[in-house]
């Protein structure tokens, strides 16, 4: 089984687990506060909490995509969100304290020619796998770039191929990005998830 989780991170706090791969939502600097509520609403609609989860399975069954937040901040790390009252309370102190310098250091990460650019609206969700890679530059990351999707319908349903491709291949990611693999998974996906979205995800490497 794999499952598709997230979890709020402050500041330079230490992904809390061993997880099988971990990625995180990374805007521009200045990204639209209304757009960071839509996005992160979707975020906490469709992903598991990873704290709830890690009760019950693994942490390397999970892949878990953080949300950072500042330092001090009163986003809790983890919990179930039970109703959308909830769900919007918890997003707009979310975004007001969305950590712009934690999704910087991530997006290093990537090839020069693969970061979002500083007008571009976002959110990139950048995954590594395995979890120990996390951070590391010169490493497969598949990148998912949303920054085309429109409406919090869209975003959710973005959202949800994000979690169904995590949960439903996961011995693409599981030890470790199989790049002829991916590759191959992705160059099928493209119509069946629509132009708009399926070619949006992409398996990137400095090398390659």
């Amino acid at each position: 089984m794999a499952i598709a989780t997230r979890v709020f991170l402050a500041g330079n706090e230490p992904v809390p687990g061993q997880f099988g791969a971990i990625a995180v939502v990374i805007f521009p600097n200045g990204s639209d506060p209304a757009r960071l509520q839509q996005v992160c609403r979707a975020f906490v609609a469709v992903l598991e909490d990873s704290g709830e989860v890690s009760e019950r399975l693994p942490d390397a069954a999970q892949m878990v995509t953080i949300w950072p937040v500042k330092n001090g901040s009163a986003v809790p790390r983890s919990g179930v969100v039970s109703s959308a009252a909830e769900a919007d309370r918890l997003c707009t102190v979310a975004a007001a304290n969305y950590d712009y310098l934690r999704a910087q250091q991530a997006m290093a990460g990537l090839p020069s020619a693969k970061r979002l650019a500083p007008a571009t609206r976002g959110p990139l969700l950048a995954a590594w796998a395995p979890g120990a890679d996390f951070g590391r530059q010169h490493v497969s990351i598949l990148r998912y770039d949303l920054s085309g999707i429109a409406g919090q319908q869209r975003l959710i349903g973005a959202m949800q191929v994000w979690k169904d491709k995590i949960e439903r291949q996961p011995e693409l990611w599981q030890s470790g990005w199989n790049t002829t693999k991916v590759r191959l998974w992705l160059s099928t996906q493209v119509d069946e998830l629509g132009a708009q979205i399926g070619a949006a995800m992409k398996l990137v490497n400095d090398s390659f």
